[in-house]
């Protein structure tokens, strides 16, 4: 399907099969899709936003440049401060609602409260070149992944990871989404194209795709999304991938 707008589209999410789906994009650009038509919702902010995180039809959150964060209450969008600075790439709350977390540079990982950001991850974590998160999602607060360049963190409800994903020198993650019972996809540039990779039980495949900036997913979808197109897998645990 394709999103009749000038605007680049950098990031997508949605509530399940039956919710809405959002997207956004450079220029405080947002759009909605009710499972029939787009519709163009404008942030009223001017700066890039480069994730989306959406909770319900009436609480839908928005994260860019500058630390920008917007949030949709089901009639308009309201600029949330709060102090960050850094250009924000992600965005994740638990499901049914709660404190979202937010990503982006200068290794920010912090929790959205009414005291203000708090810091996410322990101050004793040591991983290499993780240093500016690109995003952020998680299947339940037991089943949390974080994405920067070239590692990817993994919280279980008791400890953080680093689950290998069979990158090599110069590969690059873009995003992720946990597809639940141990499957996670997550979006691969290489120097030979963009690969869609899914980690599981018994591995790691790779699925070559067209050129694409952000993956997100419901029930057994996976979206990925390219510039002003959308794409879709069927996630099939039982099935060969690709």
């Amino acid at each position: 399907m394709r999103l009749s707008s000038s605007g680049t589209l950098r990031a997508i999410h949605g509530v399940g099969p039956s919710g809405p789906i959002w997207t956004v994009g450079n220029d405080g650009l947002a759009a909605r899709f009710d499972g029939t038509k787009w519709t163009v919702l404008r942030t009223g902010v001017a700066q890039d936003l480069y994730g989306v995180w959406v909770t319900a039809a009436d609480d839908v959150w928005a994260v860019g440049d500058a630390g920008t964060v917007v949030h949709w209450d089901g009639a308009a969008w309201t600029v949330i401060p709060t102090g960050i600075t850094a250009r924000l790439t992600g965005i994740w709350g638990p499901p049914g609602g709660g404190d979202p977390i937010v990503v982006g540079g200068s290794r920010t990982v912090l929790r959205l409260t009414v005291a203000g950001p708090q810091p996410v991850l322990p101050t004793d974590l040591d991983v290499p070149l993780f240093d500016s998160p690109k995003a952020i999602d998680g299947a339940s607060a037991d089943d949390l992944w974080i994405v920067d360049r070239e590692a990817a963190l993994h919280f279980d409800g008791a400890a953080w990871s680093v689950p290998d994903f069979g990158l090599t020198f110069g590969d690059a993650l873009y995003d992720a989404w946990p597809a639940g019972d141990g499957f996670t996809y997550v979006l691969l540039h290489r120097a030979e194209g963009t690969f869609l990779a899914r980690r599981g039980p018994s591995g790691v495949g790779y699925l070559p795709l067209p050129l694409g900036g952000s993956i997100d997913g419901a029930g057994t979808t996976v979206w990925t999304l390219s510039y002003r197109s959308l794409y879709r897998y069927a996630h099939d645990p039982l099935a060969v991938f690709p």
